[in-house]
């Protein structure tokens, strides 16, 4: 064989392995896999994907997902993702709350005998009606409105934030930094995490202020 087919082969073979190393960057992100205890659908974790290693190379190349892209696919696949984790500290939220109801349900009967009868005795002489103050809102439904609020924000984004390398990193695996010391998902860290993420970043002129309205000319 002639020198000139062995350079031939030689740079065809080179052409080949570096079309596999690119394809390889495109489906793996750098340092980082996806938790299998998050239920993504297969989109999910594509977008997911695509996103963790766009940022890694956009930090290389200076490259940027145009904004039409973003709003059209990106977004709703976050705000899908977002969904599924929120509800992921929403459940182990609901446990902890529970384990602290219990306690305090253990140390208020220890004091009940005392503390009904201070209370019948300072019961109020008179039959007259009294109005009941509404209802407080529980810890749990106080936390499941913050999760609402945290989505509405999401899907406000229109266009790639400077947190969102934090907020993909806790979507790929949201009990890397929010475990307890056993090891239990802590449900209210997590979404104070992700709300961090959201909320520093929120498009503050997404509708047009009084100040900065055009005015007619006499």
């Amino acid at each position: 064989m002639s020198s000139t087919a062995l350079k031939k082969m030689s740079a065809e073979r080179k052409e080949e392995e570096e079309e596999e190393e690119n394809k390889k960057k495109k489906t793996t992100a750098p340092g980082l896999t996806i938790h299998s205890e998050v239920p993504y659908t297969e989109e999910e974790k594509t977008c997911l994907l695509e996103q963790l290693v766009a940022l890694s190379q956009e930090q290389q190349e200076g490259q940027h997902d145009d904004d039409d892209k973003w709003t059209r696919t990106t977004v709703p696949l976050l705000v899908s993702m977002l969904e599924k984790v929120l509800q992921l500290a929403a459940d182990n939220y609901e446990d902890e709350n529970n384990n602290n109801n219990n306690n305090n349900n253990n140390n208020i009967s220890n004091s009940a005998g005392t503390t009904t009868t201070a209370a019948t005795n300072q019961t109020p002489k008179g039959g007259g009606a009294t109005t009941l103050a509404a209802k407080p809102l529980s810890k749990m439904e106080c936390f499941l409105e913050e999760n609402d609020y945290i989505i509405e924000q999401m899907q406000q984004q229109q266009r790639p934030f400077f947190t969102l390398p934090r907020l993909l990193e806790i979507l790929a695996d949201p009990f890397i930094y929010n475990r307890d010391a056993a090891g239990k998902l802590r449900g209210g860290k997590l979404q104070a995490a992700l709300r961090r993420c959201v909320l520093v970043s929120y498009p503050l002129l997404t509708v047009q202020w009084p100040f900065t309205s055009e005015v007619n000319p006499l």
